[in-house]
C-alpha cells in the first residue's frame, strides 16, 4: 500500500529576529537602523550588519511584507533621497 506524499507545511512568516549578542527579541517594525539600515537591538545597541548571512536570510525570506517595505522606505530615505 502506497503512502501518501505528506503536504508542504505552510510557511509562517516570522516577525522577530534574535540579536547575535544577548538574544533578545528585534522587532523589525519598532527596531531602529544603524548608518547600513541594519535592525538595532534595543536591548544591547548591536546592529545585526555582521550578524550570519544564513540567519539574515531566513529573516527577510519569511519577514512580513511591511518589514520588507519599512526596510526599503528606510533605505530609500538615506541613500536615494
Amino acid at each position: 500500500m502506497s503512502q501518501k506524499p505528506q503536504s508542504m507545511k505552510s510557511v509562517v512568516p516570522i516577525s522577530t529576529i534574535d540579536c547575535t549578542r544577548c538574544h533578545a527579541p528585534i522587532d523589525p517594525l519598532t527596531a531602529e537602523f544603524c548608518e547600513d539600515v541594519a535592525l538595532l537591538c534595543e536591548i544591547c545597541g548591536l546592529c545585526l550588519c555582521h550578524a550570519p548571512v544564513s540567519q539574515m536570510s531566513d529573516f527577510w525570506r519569511l519577514a512580513p511584507e511591511q518589514v520588507t517595505e519599512r526596510w526599503a522606505e528606510e533605505w530609500s530615505r538615506r541613500w536615494e533621497g
